[in-house]
């Protein structure tokens, strides 16, 4: 019977799903409009009510969604006379007692904007669903109003994290590993075994270079030779960008961002200036900082920023791991949109990033899940680290990956500027909070259940680490969360096989696989055709053919890997614009061997700290394309 308390109930059902329920967020019927404009006639002043209903109209969203969003408004006021008006108390504190919920029930009431306490309180947000429904059950069950409370968005989230955090962090740590034990990296046996893998292949490596010159120059030799036929896709062509279509405000779905934060203070200034600058209808936009619950600092900085009321502040509940996925969960079961994107503190997307990947969604059909913009580093000129690294990036992001995508094989995510269907992310169990490279497992579980990926004509600007231990740190992260990744996948090769097929399988291979393999060997690759040059050995006269032929090949491999991966550096320069610095391309095979350090240092963190998370410290760039320094400082 309408007005019923199952009718609060209903807006937030408990399923059994890894993250979340589906609850539709949608434009409001015309009945619902109607209440909605009835309850904030006399509320706000005409002109502040006529911008809402207008911004309503032709956003396709609630009026007091778009009056909340759209007008600036004072939410705390809106509130308490909302509340005064439903004859309804407002929440200021939270009184109630924690963790007196199971995850289902606080990630639906997260979604649904109703929280149900076990005392059979309500608490309701002020969102214009969960508003009209109010309403209806307030006009057939007046006596029940002691037992509702309307609270801000922020307040509200902030109960729900009170009465279902625990369950919640340990949804958000373990929801992957619940869904499917073979995706998750949370094995202390699969660790030891990547560990033990990896250090075999190292010192198999060596061992076979002394031993056996040909086998190993044969093995090594097919895994250059492998990433160097996928680079020279590259050489297809990067095709004109198709002019997006702008679509109506009205047909564009709700967008999610989640920005994970972790000892950035010095960049909220900046962040919010690049968030707010979305060219995006703001009703339609759910952005969500997530902040650890032991990073004062960061917490602090917040609050002593004002922000627009479309951004919203989440303090992730206190657990292990902390790692980046673990929070980018917590923020996907508090997600609203149908579209979810994930940026970083000092990132600095362009304003029509949004508009550009719902575009791609809407146009690429429902095998579609994510939408990868390029990335590109900002920070160039602070050195020649720098500056090779946004040689690294423009090879990789404006002329590799398009390639790989226009030929529908498998490519490794960037960790941030990523755009997903919220109902695949939810549907593939979300990220692994046991990964420390968890946008590349990710792209793997994406392909493995026949999703699709793609490049997009958007950018995003970044730091890079400018300092050399700044660089390993962030780089042994990635070749460790590699091997990680690449040994959850294997568990069962022929399952692999099956889920990716030939062209996949080989690419998974390639690149999850290949990447570090071929920084662990490449010092020895390196130092045995070095050895025979210096000692001459193949270059004797009495050399025969047999002995040489392995030099021979390890000679012309180390030529094509580092000559196919310089002319990458080279075509993507030329496509970003960075033609001024091609003179550093030649050393690009010093930048290679900086990354075996790595990688050997990633072998070392597996037999230790597998889990750490080595924080790139963010505000220290010394030169800027885009942004004046004080943005992160």
């Amino acid at each position: 019977m309408a007005g019923s308390p199952r009718d609060l109930r209903r807006l937030a059902p408990a399923r059994r799903t890894p993250f979340r329920p589906a609850v539709p967020y949608g434009p409001p019927s015309p009945g619902e409009a109607r209440i909605e404009r009835e309850l904030l006639t006399g509320l706000v002043s005409e002109e502040t009510l006529f911008r809402a209903l207008h911004s309503a109209q032709v956003q396709g969203v609630s009026p007091v969604d778009a009056l909340v969003a759209c007008t600036g408004a004072d939410v705390d006021d809106i509130t308490a006379r909302l509340a005064h008006r439903l004859g309804i108390n407002v929440l200021t504190e939270i009184d109630f007692a924690p963790d007196a919920l199971a995850a289902n029930a606080g990630i639906a009431a997260l979604q649904a904007g109703i929280l149900r306490l076990p005392d059979g309180t309500f608490v309701a947000a002020l969102r214009g669903r969960a508003i009209v429904l109010l309403h209806r059950f307030l006009r057939t069950a007046p006596h029940a109003s002691h037992r509702i409370r309307l609270a801000t968005p922020n307040m509200f989230t902030a109960a729900v994290l009170h009465a279902a955090g625990k369950a919640i962090a340990d949804n958000a740590a373990s929801g992957l590993e619940n869904y499917d034990p073979a995706f998750s990296a949370r094995s202390r046996t699969i660790v030891r075994a990547c560990f033990a893998g990896a250090g075999l292949i190292g010192l198999g490596a060596i061992v076979a270079a002394a031993i056996s010159p040909l086998t190993a120059s044969f093995a090594f030799g097919m895994i250059f030779m492998t990433l160097t036929a996928l680079r020279l896709l590259a050489v297809l062509g990067d095709p004109a960008a198709r002019p997006f279509a702008r679509e109506p405000d009205e047909l564009l779905p709700v967008y999610t961002v989640l920005v994970p934060l972790y000892r950035e203070a010095s960049c909220i200034r900046g962040l919010i200036r690049a968030l707010d600058a979305l060219d995006y209808p703001q009703a339609k936009l759910d952005i969500k900082i997530l902040v650890e619950t032991n990073d004062s600092e960061t917490r602090a900085a917040l609050q002593a920023r004002h922000m627009p009321n479309h951004f919203e502040v989440l303090v992730v509940p206190d657990g292990a791991p902390r790692t980046k996925p673990r929070a980018l969960n917590a923020g996907l079961a508090a997600a609203r949109g149908s579209l979810l994107a994930v940026y970083d503190a000092e990132d600095r997307p362009d304003p029509s990033q949004l508009r550009i990947a719902a575009n791609a969604f809407i146009r690429g059909g429902p095998r579609l899940a994510c939408a990868q913009a390029r990335l590109a580093i900002d920070n160039i000129k602070d050195g020649w680290l720098t500056r090779v690294f946004a040689l690294e990036y423009a090879g990789l992001f404006d002329a590799l990956l398009p390639g790989l995508a226009r030929s529908r094989i498998f490519f490794p995510l960037g960790g941030t500027s990523n755009h997903f269907r919220t109902a695949v992310l939810d549907r593939i169990g979300g990220w692994d909070a046991w990964n420390v490279t968890e946008d590349a497992d990710l792209g793997v579980r994406i392909a493995r259940l026949g999703y699709q990926s793609r490049i997009i004509q958007s950018t995003t600007l970044e730091e890079a680490p400018n300092t050399t231990k700044a660089w390993l740190k962030q780089r042994t992260r990635w070749l460790k969360g590699y091997m990680v990744t690449w040994s959850v996948h294997m568990r069962n090769p022929v399952r692999l096989y099956r889920d990716l097929g030939l062209v996949n399988f080989l690419a998974f291979h390639a690149f999850i696989g290949g990447v570090p393999i071929s920084a662990i060997i490449l010092p020895v690759f390196i130092g045995g055709v070095a050895g025979q040059i210096v000692m001459g050995v193949w270059l004797s006269p009495g050399a025969s053919i047999a002995r040489a032929l392995p030099y021979l090949m390890d000679g012309f491999n180390l030529i094509l890997g580092f000559g196919t991966a310089m002319a990458l550096a080279a075509i993507g320069a030329d496509r970003r614009g960075l033609k001024r610095f091609a003179i550093w391309i030649p050393t690009v095979p010093f930048y290679w061997l900086l990354s075996s350090v790595a990688a050997w240092r990633a072998i070392w963190q597996l037999a230790r700290t597998p889990y750490l998370w080595e924080k790139t410290e963010h505000g220290l760039a010394r030169t800027s394309q885009s942004r004046p320094l004080t943005d992160c400082a």
